[in-house]
């Protein structure tokens, strides 16, 4: 980015590969890039982090990487939320536990998933495991036959691989 195109970059393009590397199972390239990185690391850069911990199960790096979060983020249920799950996967059921009952004392909840839609210009909102949309059974229908056409996909796609 220097060299090519004179842009320094800044702490977003950090955060930005950060998630990358992280995405891709390299997470000592991305704690690598964290320890290089010129600004001190913020939620932007921990949090993609942590959620690649997860994702390819390194709870040594995700407790560190939680730390940073808790004490940046000491209201976000989320954080906890993420290593708790982390711990559970790897069947730290005590330390599974204490992260609960920390959430339960502090009196967090995790704020449910989102999304939003517009369709002809009014927006739609969607929440995990909401069916109160007046269209709802007719949106789980839908998804059923989508689900059910990309696992009939990657069937096909596995027999031609074999």
């Amino acid at each position: 980015m220097r060299e090519i195109y004179g842009c320094q970059p800044s702490q977003e393009h950090y955060a930005c590969m950060v998630d990358l590397l992280g995405r891709a199972g390299h997470i000592n390239e991305a704690r690598e890039v964290v320890k290089e990185m010129p600004f001190k690391p913020d939620t932007r850069v921990w949090g993609p982090l942590l959620s690649a911990c997860k994702l390819h199960s390194q709870t040594k790096f995700a407790e560190s990487a939680a730390e940073k979060l808790l004490t940046m983020e000491p209201e976000n249920a989320g954080n906890y939320v993420l290593l708790s799950n982390i711990y559970a996967a790897a069947g730290k059921w005590d330390k599974f536990a204490k992260m609960r009952r920390l959430l339960k004392e502090k009196g967090l909840k995790k704020t449910p998933g989102c999304s939003w839609l517009q369709i002809n210009g009014h927006v739609h909102e969607f929440r995990v495991a909401d069916k109160s949309h007046p269209k709802a059974n007719d949106i789980y229908a839908l998804l059923g036959i989508l689900e059910f056409s990309i696992k009939d996909a990657k069937e096909q796609t596995a027999e031609k691989v074999y």
